[in-house]
């Protein structure tokens, strides 16, 4: 069985959210993500002071399967 694909507004790992997708490409009405669209997390590495995660580019999915010409 196949994993589900991600769209903006669903969530990741660490408890971010994705806010970047193909415009073009819609997955239940919403954006679909790919490899290199962006996430934001809201985790913070403990110390002297906390050092916050600020998210980046999605670096999991699917490289064989293309959406708007980038790999998902």
């Amino acid at each position: 069985m196949g994993k589900p694909a991600a769209r903006i507004g669903d969530s990741t790992l660490h408890g971010g959210t994705i806010i970047i997708g193909c415009p073009t490409v819609l997955i239940g009405g919403k954006p679909a993500a790919r490899i290199g669209d962006m996430h934001v997390c809201p985790m913070v590495t403990p110390g002297t002071p906390p050092i916050p995660h600020v998210g980046g580019p999605i670096t999991m999915g699917a490289p064989t399967v293309l959406i708007g010409n980038m790999p998902a």
